[in-house]
């Protein structure tokens, strides 16, 4: 069954990576977005996670690189960071 949130899983996964990677600073592991995620109250499957990263990865506002490993969890996902407030994306 479907869950439905006040605002859109890619708002709520983008101000969570805002979040864990304190502002761009430091990478983190999907399955660390993920758990983060479960533990503020949201379900949100792994392809709702993954299709909500690939948007915003298209958009430009994260990018997320694979370690090379087979493990589930395992890619890394950064915040691209901005240099002008102008060019700062509302969704």
């Amino acid at each position: 069954m479907a869950v439905w949130y006040n605002e859109p899983i890619i708002n709520i996964v983008l101000e969570k990576i805002r979040e864990l990677t304190k502002g761009g600073s430091v990478p983190i592991r999907e399955d660390e977005l993920l758990s983060a995620l479960e533990r503020d109250g949201y379900s949100i499957s792994n392809t709702d996670l993954a299709k909500a990263l690939i948007r915003l990865e298209l958009l430009g506002v994260i990018y997320v690189v694979s370690s090379g490993k087979d493990e589930k969890g395992s890619r890394n996902i950064k915040l691209v960071r901005r240099t002008s407030t102008s060019s700062a994306l509302q969704l």
